[in-house]
């Protein structure tokens, strides 16, 4: 039985372990796509921010029309575009890494839960055989009583049967004796 508790706690105490470790994984998914989200939103801003500059200068130098400004204009929107194309590989990079430590949290919760499942199933295996276990020890306990009930009848019987024969064998005594008695007084008289 006390192999059987500690078993039973033991199951207990892993699967309050993993419910912990699943908590934590959660909340640390949760805390990633609230720090993507803000990443996200930043870098959206930033990109905002410079197509709207990106835009006024363009609107500027529309106005010049020489050489030098068309010349400048063009530097400009190279310089603005490599910008950008550097902002949206990054973006694109951290939605990757993003999407890798996903899947990865998902796989811990997948095999988390198959662990979980499996050690509720050795514990409800584990306690029904402690609970076959307690009720053949009840039924072999039921029959030891019925056993001894028996033989203490039996011997009830005996002991009735016994009293009987004593009872007989007094009762012919007293027979006896009166006879002897009865013979004694005879003798006494003829004398």
């Amino acid at each position: 039985e006390d192999s059987a508790d500690q078993r039973l706690m033991e199951s207990e105490f892993r699967c309050q372990e993993l419910e912990t470790r699943l908590e934590i994984a959660e909340q640390e998914m949760e805390a990633m796509r609230s720090q993507m989200k803000r990443q996200q939103a930043h870098a959206e801003a930033e990109r905002e921010e410079l197509i709207a500059q990106f835009q006024d200068k363009e609107a500027r130098l529309l106005q010049a029309t020489s050489e030098e400004s068309q010349s400048q204009t063009l530097l400009l929107e190279q310089e603005l575009g490599s910008k950008i194309q550097i902002l949206e590989q990054t973006l694109a990079k951290e939605r990757r890494e993003f999407q890798d430590e996903h899947e990865e949290y998902k796989k811990l919760l997948r095999e988390s839960n198959a662990k979980l499942e499996q050690m509720e199933g050795r514990m409800q295996s584990t306690v029904k055989r402690f609970e076959n276990e307690l009720g053949q020890s009840q039924q072999r306990e039921e029959r030891a009583l019925r056993k001894a009930d028996d033989r203490v009848a039996q011997t009830m019987a005996v002991l009735d049967e016994r009293n009987d024969e004593i009872s007989h064998l007094k009762e012919m005594i007293r027979v006896m004796e009166s006879k002897v008695n009865e013979h004694e007084e005879g003798v006494e008289e003829a004398e």
